[in-house]
């Protein structure tokens, strides 16, 4: 199927998405190594980022492959690390929930850089905590930065599966 794939990808200019990566990779000690069953992923990979064709291949994840960390800068193989939002797009994040509710939010500049610096500007944490700060705050931040209860819901969920991907060693400076 890779060779059928190959062969289309040089006849045709492509683009294919794979996103969340980091679902078929191990965490843990052997981070960047894909999960049991998966390992085809890695000759995939590797056999599109060592040939010639026309196409691009770009994938999303939390976690870099090892394969594809190797290629890097040897052949056409490039990451970019994206970092969270600004002060400014973390709030347009809120703007827009606060259209789509017919609502508002309130809070001072520094509450606002507070709220989005404590989620590293991460849109998905800061679109799930404008939807708590609304449901539970009516969209008042000071009231809600002054729960200090900043991890919540699916964000206790996206920190879960972050800290199960750590090393025993790291797991335990964590609790350190």
């Amino acid at each position: 199927l890779v060779t059928q794939l190959l062969k289309h990808l040089k006849q045709h200019r492509c683009l294919l998405i794979l996103d969340n990566v980091e679902s078929v990779m191990q965490g843990g000690n052997i981070a960047g190594s894909y999960r049991s069953g998966y390992e085809g992923y890695g000759n995939f990979f590797d056999r599109l980022g060592k040939s010639q064709h026309q196409s691009c291949l770009l994938l999303t994840s939390r976690v870099k492959p090892k394969d594809v960390e190797e290629m890097e800068g040897i052949y056409k193989v490039r990451s970019l690390e994206i970092n969270g939002l600004d002060t400014a797009a973390g709030k347009a994040i809120f703007d827009d929930l606060a259209r789509a509710y017919n609502a508002s939010f309130k809070g001072t500049e520094a509450e606002w850089s507070n709220l989005i610096a404590f989620y590293s500007g991460n849109p998905l944490a800061l679109e799930v905590a404008a939807r708590h700060i609304l449901r539970r705050f009516d969209g008042n931040l000071a009231d809600f930065l002054s729960h200090n209860l900043m991890v919540f819901g699916k964000i206790r969920h996206l920190l879960d599966w972050h800290f199960e991907r750590l090393t025993l060693a790291e797991k335990t400076i964590m609790y350190w």
